[in-house]
């Protein structure tokens, strides 16, 4: 699936800039999720020139990396039909409101975004306070572009609770999800996992799938309708439990929200894609299990 990306659950990773800092929730806490980074570990200072903390300034790639090599894409998933999906900013955060990082660059992105419909455009983030006003400045305040989904990162009960909440305030994305990777402990989103058009029947995931609306004019609650799953990785990782995991696929099921299960810790060695309870879960919304 990946072409530019290691990341499983997409074709192209799209950073607009890198660099980073720790996300501290609002009860003060930092996100478990950022102790270990793998963008900080893997893309520092020494070997890339990527800063990361409060003083370090966001890098931005080149205009041809940013603006044309998702042209390219965009030509390519018009004429084989399959759309190919992008995260945006997987060593930065689209939302973050650092001093360096300079709102035109997300302008920039943003019409990019309008110019290329066959791609869709996952926008992952942990600092969703932030979105309302900057999709405001975007001119997305009443709601994005068809082809982009907004999610959250859920790897704990904490950063859930913080987090995927704030994605319902931010109007009119065809699909929400949360990322609960790196897993820590057991997860509850059953309530805010997708719910049906209770007249007729029709939810979000319908209407990702098809691109348009049920034919119902009861409003259908927003809901989350995709779950990502997977371990942390690198030499201090800290376990994942795989009954945590199981919990969570359970959960999707019963509510047929498709999931996707990245990679787990078996036999101390990290397996990509692995299998639980005999296959693999590699389920996208609008796709055949990839």
């Amino acid at each position: 699936m990946a072409e530019n990306s290691k990341i499983e659950w997409c074709h192209h990773t799209h950073n607009i800039w890198r660099g980073c800092t720790k996300k501290v929730l609002d009860n003060g806490q930092v996100a478990s999720e950022c102790f270990h980074c793998y963008a900080e570990r893997d893309y520092s200072v020494k070997l890339h020139g990527i800063g990361w903390g409060p003083q370090a300034e966001r890098v931005p790639n080149s205009e041809r990396y940013r603006l044309e090599e998702p042209r390219k894409w965009n030509r390519r998933a018009a004429r084989t039909g399959i759309r190919e999906r992008v995260f945006v900013n997987s060593l930065s955060d689209i939302w973050d409101d650092h001093r360096t990082v300079d709102p035109q660059w997300r302008m920039d992105w943003a019409r990019l975004v309008e110019e290329t419909p066959c791609l869709i455009w996952m926008l992952l983030s942990k600092r969703w306070e932030n979105a309302p006003r900057m999709l405001d400045e975007i001119g997305w305040g009443d709601g994005p572009p068809a082809n982009v989904w907004y999610g959250a990162t859920a790897g704990s009960q904490v950063t859930a609770d913080d987090q995927i909440p704030k994605i319902f305030r931010c109007a009119g994305a065809v699909l929400y999800f949360a990322s609960c990777e790196p897993l820590f402990g057991e997860l509850d989103l059953k309530p805010w996992l997708v719910p049906h058009c209770q007249a007729c029947g029709y939810s979000r995931i319908d209407q990702a799938i098809n691109g348009d609306h049920h034919l119902c004019r009861e409003e259908i609650p927003r809901g989350l309708g995709w779950a990502i799953a997977g371990c942390e990785s690198g030499t201090k990782c800290r376990p994942t439990e795989i009954s945590h995991i199981r919990s969570l696929r359970d959960q999707a099921e019963a509510t047929e929200v498709p999931f996707f299960l990245k990679q787990m810790m078996i036999g101390g060695r990290l397996v990509k894609k692995p299998e639980l309870d005999g296959r693999q879960w590699l389920e996208v919304p609008g796709f055949e299990s990839e």
